[in-house]
């Protein structure tokens, strides 16, 4: 591997920073991914394009449970209102 100053070394396969993902792990979740077209949101039910989902590298498909539209309601009403005057 490459070193950097301090020698410190540096990982050429960006792959090798994570050994416990396997490159067919990797290759599966995006053949998975391509195969189902859309994916149904835990919040609304409604089954919506996966580009209505957000990243997560946690979930085994790796997108949120939850479509952006659910994600920006939740929040708006964790915000506190502004007061009026």
């Amino acid at each position: 591997m490459p070193s950097v100053s301090g020698g410190e070394s540096v990982a050429a396969n960006p792959l090798d920073l994570y050994p416990e993902v396997s490159v067919d792990a990797v290759r599966a979740r995006l053949a998975y991914r391509q195969r189902h077209s859309g994916k149904t949101c835990a919040k609304c039910a409604r089954v919506l394009p996966l580009s209505a989902f957000t990243t997560d590298s946690r979930k085994p498909d790796g997108l949120d449970k939850r479509c952006n539209q659910c994600k920006a309601k939740a929040a708006r009403s964790r915000r506190i209102p502004a007061p009026t005057v």
